[in-house]
């Protein structure tokens, strides 16, 4: 409507094209605002399912990825553990060149660095 107003009047300012609008709707007949209240009202209703899609599809998308983050978050806390593992295992091994044998005669391995002050040889008694 309004390009049409346009074409008519090329120097309608724009307040008064919404003027020149209200005054055609008002001269239609009940038949003729029929047929636009109609397209009014399915257009509603497509908007409104739309909307009803478009919520439900974000709802799932929320979820899902709240599933990835726990499932990342999952994923970290294994190899973190799994990390700590490895690392508590290596520890547990004897230095190179040490026979495995021998290492149940080395003390334990204190992963605080302030206690190994100084490497002491007669700490390690070999039969």
């Amino acid at each position: 409507m309004r390009p049409q107003i346009l074409k008519e009047d090329p120097k309608t300012k724009f307040t008064e094209i919404g003027t020149i609008m209200g005054q055609r709707w008002r001269a239609l007949s009940a038949e003729e605002k029929k047929k636009y209240e109609d397209l009014a009202s399915n257009d509603k209703i497509r908007f409104d399912q739309e909307t009803v899609a478009y919520k439900s599809m974000k709802e799932e998308e929320a979820v899902r990825e709240k599933e990835m983050e726990e499932e990342i978050q999952a994923q970290n806390a294994a190899l973190t553990a799994s990390h700590h593992e490895m690392n508590f295992a290596h520890n547990q091994l004897p230095p190179i060149g040490v026979h495995p044998a021998a290492f149940d005669q080395f003390p334990p391995f204190d992963p605080n660095p302030n206690s190994q002050l100084y490497y002491d040889p007669t700490q390690y008694h070999f039969s």
